[in-house]
């Protein structure tokens, strides 16, 4: 018998060690050589979480990109922004391999999109595939590494389930080196009033953490507290070789040895990817933005604030655990909504790790004092509560600015007001108004519907457009016309600072190559490239940008943050006189034209 149970647990460990490692000998890496990352899965991005990992290559372009497994290419698609130029293999296991900001598909694909492209006239295309069309083996090459959409040159590296929910790809379908343990910065204190959701918050306390050895952590001062409250964790994860900061992959919460919260970033889902800003506090982390002298320049990803709690309607898959949703009382009537807790001392562990087992631990006391003293909270005026009625609206400038705030649009309820922002402007006189709606660094959970109505007005309707500040200056945020435009509106995420302004300036074009009269060799490399700047709102759309070679429309492609425009010629062009026309409009209907001829010798 004993002979029987060996072989039985030979086996059983035996499948155990094939399983493991089936999936990572299925899949192959897109590139060759070590694969290091700059940004790992679930991140946070504003709005949303990350829901793959960026694969550096070298500050180049132009990586050779592999089949990660037999199937076929289901799907590709091309845009300005977003992904950029990508692709979507289907493998046999069903699973969905994303390979996205691309400089070019394998010849075959490209020649199919560039077709598609002329057809529609469009550079923008989403096409999908049936398996016969385009098959794939596992290391097949299928395109190279770029920087289409925004960001400068890397590989963003989905995997998906058949049910197309996002994994993290570092569960066995790719592999890194990484012997670094997470970095605990500050914890937070989060003091509530009347109810336990953050709209409700009274009161933060930030304690600074101190490394005490290798992986372990202390604070700085002694957590003191009584009522309601939660409690949050700036904290970030290190690899081997890069200076960057990454999100945290799994966090467990202990108190008195009693597991609270857990935490752990192994899958997503689409249906609630916009959630991010119920597990990080975006108001705490946007204050830690705007406290830098240059806001724009600050590591936003150094300052992601973790809630150690569930907000009111959080359905995301990362979060493991949550003992009473994660809150703490020292009140007798909290005691079915909240984990409760008695004067005194209580021992308090937070672990973090990363995927491959490399640990941090940070230990602290909460001091739950004896007083009751909870600081009132204090309400500002002209208010409106968002959850309260079917429609909350509140006016600023005796009607002329308008907001509109309905309970399905909050993550909880909070209380909101305007107020007009007098300042000197800068000397711009595309500045119109200015204005604030509070309280800020709050994020909606629904678009929230801006409108201004325009007065007296001066220019045509469509020059009028809305902006947010964002690191001292304005973006655009929107220039939608009402039917009699007598307003212009937009869709924003969440509160701050916006502006009414004026965009009545075209975008500024340059030829770079070829030159207007140039004389070009024909076996050279024709490379098609002019600079687009615009002041203010940007061509927004790809049916803005139209570039005719000889008089017919080809699929030239932008770049956002290099402000280039490009096209390659598909085939070598014929010897002689060729014309080329590039016309640019922007979002407020600024347009400009560029036209000039070369020659093939």
């Amino acid at each position: 018998m004993t002979k029987i149970r060996l072989i039985i647990m030979f086996l059983i460990l035996a499948r155990m060690s094939i399983s493991s490692g089936t999936i990572s000998d299925q899949y192959l890496p897109p590139i060759k050589g070590e694969i290091h990352p700059s940004s790992l899965f679930g991140d946070f991005r504003p709005g949303h979480f990350h829901a793959g990992i960026d694969i550096r290559t070298g500050g180049q372009t132009g990586a050779e990109l592999y089949a990660a497994s037999d199937g076929y290419l289901w799907r590709v698609a091309t845009t300005f922004w977003g992904y950029g130029r990508v692709i979507y293999l289907m493998t046999t296991s069903g699973h969905v391999i994303t390979y996205a900001h691309l400089s070019r598909f394998n010849p075959t694909l490209a020649s199919e999109v560039y077709s598609k492209q002329v057809e529609l006239s469009n550079y923008k295309v989403d096409l999908y595939f049936k398996p016969e069309r385009f098959p794939i083996k596992r290391g097949d090459l299928i395109g190279y590494s770029g920087e289409s959409g925004p960001g400068g040159p890397h590989l963003h590296y989905e995997v998906r389930t058949p049910d197309n929910r996002p994994i993290n790809p570092l569960n066995g379908y790719l592999s890194i080196a990484d012997n670094a343990p997470p970095i605990f910065s500050t914890l937070a204190i989060i003091r509530f009033g009347d109810r336990f959701d953050p709209g409700s918050v009274v009161k933060t306390s930030q304690f600074r953490c101190q490394q005490i050895s290798a992986g372990r952590y202390g604070l700085s001062a002694e957590v003191s507290i009584f009522g309601r409250f939660g409690i949050e964790i700036n904290a970030f994860d290190k690899i081997d070789g890069y200076y960057g900061k990454m999100g945290v992959y799994r966090m467990e919460l202990f108190v008195d040895k009693k597991l609270i919260y857990a935490y752990c970033a192994d899958t997503l889902d689409f249906d609630s990817f916009k959630q991010a800003n119920y597990v990080r506090d975006y108001k705490l982390w946007w204050e830690k933005i705007n406290s830098y002298k240059n806001p724009s320049q600050a590591d936003g990803d150094y300052h992601n604030y973790y809630r150690l709690f569930r907000v009111p309607g959080d359905r995301q898959p990362t979060v493991k655990a949550a003992v009473a949703d994660g809150y703490f009382s020292t009140n007798i009537e909290d005691e079915k909504d909240a984990n409760k807790i008695l004067p005194g001392k209580h021992d308090a562990v937070l672990k973090a790790s990363d995927i491959y087992g490399n640990k941090a631990e940070l230990s602290f006391v909460i001091n739950i004092a004896e007083s009751n003293q909870i600081p009132p909270r204090v309400k500002s005026n002209s208010e409106t509560k968002g959850r309260e009625g079917k429609r909350s609206q509140f006016d600023l400038f005796d009607g002329e600015v308008a907001a509109e705030i309905t309970p399905n649009k909050l993550y909880y309820s909070e209380t909101f007001s305007a107020i007009e922002i007098h300042t000197d402007r800068n000397g711009s006189s595309s500045i119109l108004k200015e204005f604030e709606i509070l309280p800020p660094y709050t994020f909606f959970k629904e678009p929230v519907l801006l409108k201004v109505l325009l007065e007296n007005r001066s220019f045509p309707a469509n020059k009028y457009c809305l902006g947010k500040s964002s690191g001292g200056n304005y973006t655009f945020c929107g220039n939608n016309l009402s039917d009699d435009s007598s307003a212009v509106s937009c869709k924003i995420g969440a509160t701050g600072k916006f502006a009414l302004l004026i965009d009545n300036i075209s975008p500024k074009v340059t030829l770079i190559f070829p030159a207007n009269g140039a004389q070009i060799k024909s076996k050279s490399q024709l490379v098609i490239r002019y600079r687009m700047t615009d002041n203010f709102s940007g061509i927004g759309r790809e049916e803005n940008l139209k570039l005719f070679l000889d008089d017919k429309w080809v699929p030239a492609e932008y770049d956002p943050d290099r402000n280039l425009i490009e096209f390659i010629p598909p085939t070598v062009l014929s010897k002689g006189k060729h014309t080329l026309h590039l016309s640019v409009s922007d979002q407020c209907g600024n347009k400009s034209e560029h036209q000039s001829i070369f020659f093939i010798i």
